[in-house]
C-alpha cells in the first residue's frame, strides 16, 4: 500500500505480508513482474496488525483519502474504514471534463502533467505518482 500526502509530500509505504506466503493465494511470478517488485518484499512486510498500526500514525483523522479507481477504495474500505467518505479522483475528474477519461496515464497525456516523485517501489511508484498529480490538478482548477 502507498500514499502520499500532497500537500507535504509525505509518503507511507508499506508491503502486507499474506499470512501464509506458500499458500495459492501468493501472487503467481507474472503478477510480481507487472508490480515491478520482488517477491521479498511480501516476504519481508507487514502483518496486518502491524500494517494497521503504522497506517494510523500517517492518515490523520483530518484526512481524506483518495485514489483513482474505485475498486482500490473499496478494498482499502475493507481493511481500514474510513471516517470520511473517500474522494474518487476518476468520477472528479470525469465530471470536471465532462466525458470519460480513460486510464490515469493518460489523463496525464491530455492535461500536460508530470507525475510527481513518490517513495514507492515499482507500478505503485508511477500509479501514486500520476495520480497525486491529478489530484493537485483537480484541486487547482476547483479551488
Amino acid at each position: 500500500w502507498s500514499a502520499v500526502r500532497p500537500a507535504t509530500g509525505e509518503c507511507f509505504v508499506a508491503a502486507i505480508r499474506p499470512n501464509n506466503l506458500r499458500c495459492h493465494t501468493t501472487p503467481a511470478a507474472h503478477h510480481f513482474k507487472h508490480m515491478g517488485i520482488e517477491p521479498a518484499v511480501f516476504e519481508h512486510g507487514l502483518t496486518m496488525q502491524q500494517f494497521k498500526e503504522r497506517w494510523s500514525a500517517f492518515f490523520r483523522p483530518e484526512d481524506t483519502l483518495a485514489g483513482w479507481n474505485q475498486i482500490t477504495l473499496k478494498l482499502f474500505e475493507e481493511i481500514v474504514p474510513q471516517a470520511n467518505a473517500p474522494l474518487l479522483l476518476k468520477a472528479i475528474y470525469c465530471n470536471h471534463t465532462g466525458g470519460s477519461c480513460g486510464d490515469l496515464s493518460r489523463v496525464l497525456e491530455q492535461e500536460g502533467l508530470k507525475p510527481i516523485a513518490t517513495k514507492a517501489q515499482g507500478r505503485a511508484q508511477i500509479r501514486l505518482g500520476n495520480a497525486a498529480r491529478v489530484a493537485h490538478f483537480l484541486h487547482s482548477v476547483m479551488s
